[in-house]
């Protein structure tokens, strides 16, 4: 692997407003250990375990997150239900099993929810920071802003269907119940592509 020298910093940033209120939102979207929103991707699953030992939403906590075959291992660094915000960063992708072309180095993000104040609404930000090969900046840059529009659809989803769902019935748990309306959601920005210029960034 190359060194982190020899590596290019990535920033990546996608938002979106989500059919619910903010005190809706949040209990689901802060649940680090288990992402009950969570969508596959295509023909990939993808799952998240808490790792045992580890309490839900505990700072510290750790998670393997399963996209298909590869497995990454992350720690929640930051929680704040003041704030609505939530920070956590890669320790690992064990046996090699980066889902990436290139690499995914010092891997950091931080979620934000802020309430929508003409409407019932919730407005979703996530962020991302990471290193990787120069030439490989345009590509993870977009791969990694697929994931965080595919986590946002997947959280509006669950969260149009919580709403419609009669009071009383059993929670969502199947992957046609969280189709109900993605496209309920507004996407309403994220960053342009960086040039792949060569810099190497110290962290």
């Amino acid at each position: 692997m190359a060194g982190l020298l020899d590596l290019t910093r990535v920033e990546v940033r996608v938002s979106g407003v989500l059919a619910a209120s903010l005190d809706l939102v949040w209990p689901v979207m802060r649940q680090f250990g288990s992402l009950p929103f969570i969508r596959n991707i295509g023909q990939e699953a993808v799952h998240v375990q808490l790792l045992e030992g580890y309490f839900e939403n505990q700072v510290g906590a750790v998670r393997y997150v399963g996209l298909g075959n590869h497995k990454l291992v992350e720690r929640l660094t930051a929680l704040d239900d003041t704030r609505h915000t939530m920070s956590y960063k890669l320790i690992s992708h064990p046996l090699n099993s980066n889902p990436f072309l290139g690499s995914f180095v010092n891997y950091a993000a931080t979620y934000k929810l802020l309430s929508v104040t003409l409407g019932n609404h919730a407005f979703c930000e996530m962020e991302g920071t990471f290193y990787t090969e120069h030439t490989q900046v345009q590509e993870m840059h977009s791969k990694l802003e697929a994931l965080y529009f595919h986590y946002i659809q997947g959280l509006n989803a669950y969260m149009v269907a919580s709403l419609l769902r009669p009071i009383g019935s059993t929670p969502l748990s199947t992957e046609q119940d969280l189709h109900v309306s993605a496209g309920s959601m507004r996407p309403i920005g994220s960053t342009t592509v960086p040039t792949a210029t060569g810099r190497q960034d110290s962290p």
